[in-house]
């Protein structure tokens, strides 16, 4: 259960962006034992990033009028 990990990310400041960027041997320091802890969470990451991403409105152009 990933859950249990709150609170050590917490204390290591860790995000979703720090999670995908970590190697094997720090999620492991972090308490990520298994392989497929590993994957679950790299999983969970880089949806709530994807969410973050894409809760944005698109960029709209606007047309500036010119003054002459």
């Amino acid at each position: 259960n990933l859950g249990t990990l709150v609170d050590r990310f917490d204390a290591e400041k860790i995000d979703p962006y720090n999670v995908i960027s970590a190697s094997d041997s720090e999620l492991t320091r972090l308490g990520v034992s298994t392989i497929g802890d590993r994957i679950r969470l790299e999983i969970s990451a880089v949806e709530q990033l994807s969410e973050q991403i894409w809760k944005f409105p698109p960029f709209q152009h606007q047309e500036i009028e010119k003054s002459d």
